[in-house]
């Protein structure tokens, strides 16, 4: 039986859980600029926004409908929160 998404995604997010944030960083911008949308890259996609979110990671800087793909973050951390800026 073929692979879904959601299974991609359960394996990434499993994978992400023993990622320390900055190692989850790199993760996301190794995707930065990747071709083609299959099946894996798509639950790449969904567990990597997960774990925004399992993370209090703020990923608004680079929110637009959806995440963005387009550029490279940064991982921060002010007054408690966490949040990623694109790198320009």
């Amino acid at each position: 039986m073929a692979k879904t998404a959601d299974d991609f995604c359960e394996e990434f997010l499993e994978r992400f859980e023993t990622f320390s944030d900055l190692e989850f960083i790199r993760a996301f911008n190794r995707e930065v600029g990747g071709g083609g949308w299959g099946v894996a890259r798509c639950g790449c996609f969904l567990a990597i926004r997960q774990e925004f979110k399992n993370r209090a990671i703020d990923n608004s800087s680079i929110y637009d409908n959806g995440i963005s793909y387009r550029r490279r973050v940064s991982l921060y951390e002010m007054n408690g929160k966490k949040f990623v800026l694109p790198i320009e």
